[in-house]
């Protein structure tokens, strides 16, 4: 039976966005599917996901070649090349675009547009992603669809090391200069009966920045970086805090906001990018990037938040099924295969 590769490589990083993504649709296609022969591409030091032969290393994959008939990129960042078959990529988002300038992004844009058509078919997670691809790279939508991202329920909280002494809100991801986390650091001395718990991979020099500016304000017993958590301990942070603050200025879908709202808690954000589609008129957003204007949202906002919200907040997150996704999927393979 013709093959389909699904390249699942980026859970060498499981704390990343990818990572994540890589492993929900993984188990959600390897739980849905009934009817076509899957095949995982695992990182070469990763045990077997299953036990039944499904998942092979990249050092396994010539011996599968002549079998595979489509090939699942899930990123836009894949290096995967098998010729002669059909090709499907994820498109998360187009971020790398808005790092560069003039002549080096339209090169950039050259390049990824010339990219795209080495593709049958594109998904994007979110409608915003989408409208990104036609308005900036200037694509053919004919082959574009949209899937959304599914949500995976919190697990049983366990309690952390890193214990709050106050109300405390909560940040969680990669600490990335796009994350915005800059911007909350001079807000929360607006804010002196709160501390703010970030979780995350906490190095490289854009930590090292924003722990350096949390030092400078004196804010280092209210502003608390964790490092990297086990999912019991962001469940015990999610279902604890007062609310998620989610700055970020560059998101092509944005799941932190999903699993605070699965946990009944408000989200802060910014109205930009794909955040307006996803937290679907459940969240707070701030106006602008103004601490005062900012920390008077938070405590207004906070003040007026009821039960009824809160139980609206989980109902929306309940809509976002990797099932559902994973179902999506393999209607797609089994198209693009006949």
């Amino acid at each position: 039976m013709a093959k389909v590769l699904i390249d699942l490589r980026k859970m060498a990083d499981p704390f990343s966005g990818l990572g994540q993504f890589s492993l929900a649709l993984g188990r959600a296609l390897h739980r849905r599917n009934h009817h076509l022969s899957l095949l995982f591409l695992i990182p070469e030091k990763q045990e077997d996901l299953w036990q039944d032969g499904s998942c092979i290393r990249p050092g396994e994959l010539a011996a599968y070649r002549s079998d595979i008939a489509l090939v699942h990129h899930l990123h836009q960042e894949s290096d995967l090349k098998i010729p002669g078959v059909c090709n499907v990529l994820t498109v998360h988002d187009i971020n790398f675009i808005y790092k560069y300038f003039y002549i080096k992004r339209n090169y950039k844009i050259w390049r990824f547009r010339h990219f795209l058509k080495g593709f049958d078919h594109v998904v994007c997670i979110s409608r915003f992603t989408r409208s990104e691809l036609t308005r900036v790279i200037s694509a053919s939508c004919e082959n574009f669809s949209v899937i959304l991202n599914g949500l995976n329920p919190l697990h049983h909280p366990s309690m952390p090391d890193i214990l709050p002494v106050k109300p405390f809100f909560f940040s969680v991801g990669a600490f990335l200069r796009k994350k915005n986390l800059h911007s909350i650091i001079p807000m929360m001395q607006l804010l002196p009966d709160y501390q703010w718990i970030v979780a995350g991979p906490d190095e490289g020099s854009y930590a090292r920045e924003l722990k350096a500016a949390v030092r400078s304000l004196g804010l280092e017993q209210r502003i608390l970086f964790t490092g990297s958590l086990t999912e019991a301990h962001k469940a015990w942070y999610y279902h604890h805090c007062e609310a998620l603050f989610f700055p970020s200025t560059a998101e092509g879908f944005g799941l932190p906001v999903l699993e605070a709202f699965s946990a009944g808690k408000p989200v802060f954000c910014f109205p930009i990018t794909a955040l307006p589609e996803i937290t679907g008129g459940h969240a707070f957003f701030w106006e602008r990037d103004n601490p005062a204007e900012m920390a008077a949202r938070v405590r207004t906002s906070l003040a007026e938040d009821r039960e009824d919200l809160r139980e609206a907040r989980k109902q929306y997150a309940r809509q976002f099924s990797w099932d559902h996704a994973a179902d999506a999927y393999l209607a797609l393979y089994a198209s693009a295969m006949r």
